[in-house]
C-alpha cells in the first residue's frame, strides 16, 4: 500500500481513531446514507494521486456515471479483457472525438482498472508535456518516457509554428523510445487524424502502429445528464465514493 499522511477519509471525512486506524464512516448518495470503507477509500485515493488522476475522475464510476457512446465502453472492456497480450506487445488506445463526450472519462476508467491490477500508470495533460519540453523539465520527461502505461489527455497542436519543430522532435523521441520498448500509450484528442498527422507526422506513424483507435460519438454530456447530476449532488450535500 502507498503510504500517506491523510488525517481523515477523503470521502466521508471520518478521522482516524486514537490508535491511528481507519474507521468505517458514512456518506450520503442518492438520498441514502451509505457505509464508507475508509481504509479502501484512502488506499485508492493515494494510488490515484500518485498516478495523476484528478479527484472528480477518481469518483466517477464507469458503469454508473457514464452517459456516452456505448461502443466506447465495449472497446474499453475488450481491451482490458486482452490486457496481458496488449501489455506484452505495447498496444495502446486512442480516443478521438468532440468536446464533452467522455474521452477523459474513458481513459481514467481504464487507468483505474489497470492501477487495481498493479500496473504503473501515469495520467498527464498533453500541455504538461509541451511545457516540460519548452522549459526543459528533464526529470518529468524522463518519468513519462519510462512509465509502464502513459495516458496523454487532450493531444493539441503546438502553440505556434515557431515551436512546432522543437515540440514534434522531442515528442517523437519520447514516443519512439516507448514504442521501441513496448511501453503502452493511451491518448485522447479533439484533433482529426489529418491534423495529428500534419502536426506530429512521425509520432502519428509510430502510435498508429501500436494503437487501437476509437472514434467516440455523441453529444456534450457535460451540459446534460452529467451537469444535472453534479448539481443534484451539490444541492443534497452528497458525494460519490472513490471507485
Amino acid at each position: 500500500m502507498v503510504k500517506g499522511h491523510l488525517t481523515e477519509c477523503p470521502t466521508c471525512k471520518t478521522p482516524r481513531d486514537e490508535d491511528g486506524r481507519w474507521q468505517t464512516g458514512k456518506y450520503r448518495l442518492d438520498g441514502q446514507e451509505q457505509p464508507c470503507d475508509c481504509s479502501t477509500q484512502v488506499e485508492l485515493f493515494q494510488h490515484y494521486v500518485l498516478s495523476g488522476i484528478p479527484d472528480q475522475y477518481m469518483r466517477l464510476d464507469w458503469d454508473r456515471d457514464y452517459y456516452g457512446d456505448p461502443e466506447a465502453q465495449d472497446s474499453v472492456a475488450g481491451y482490458l479483457e486482452k490486457w496481458n497480450g496488449m501489455n506484452r506487445n505495447g498496444i495502446g488506445m486512442e480516443f478521438a472525438g468532440t468536446l464533452g463526450i467522455g474521452k477523459t472519462f474513458a481513459v481514467t476508467a481504464l487507468a483505474k482498472e489497470l492501477i487495481k491490477r498493479g500496473e504503473d500508470v501515469l495520467f498527464v495533460q498533453f500541455v504538461e508535456v509541451l511545457e516540460a519540453i519548452r522549459y526543459e523539465r528533464f526529470d518529468f520527461l524522463e518519468k513519462i518516457k519510462n512509465i509502464r502505461v502513459l495516458i496523454l489527455d487532450e493531444l493539441v497542436s503546438p502553440p505556434n509554428d515557431k515551436l512546432q519543430t522543437i515540440f514534434a522532435d522531442h515528442f517523437e523521441y519520447i514516443i519512439r523510445y516507448r514504442t521501441n520498448n513496448n511501453g503502452v500509450n493511451i491518448m485522447t484528442t479533439n484533433l482529426s487524424a489529418g491534423e495529428i498527422e500534419d502536426k506530429y507526422a512521425r509520432v502519428y506513424s509510430l502510435m498508429r502502429a501500436k494503437s487501437i483507435s476509437v472514434e467516440m460519438k455523441g453529444k456534450d454530456a457535460r451540459r446534460g445528464e452529467a451537469a444535472a447530476r453534479n448539481l443534484a449532488l451539490a444541492m443534497n450535500d452528497e458525494v460519490r465514493p472513490i471507485s
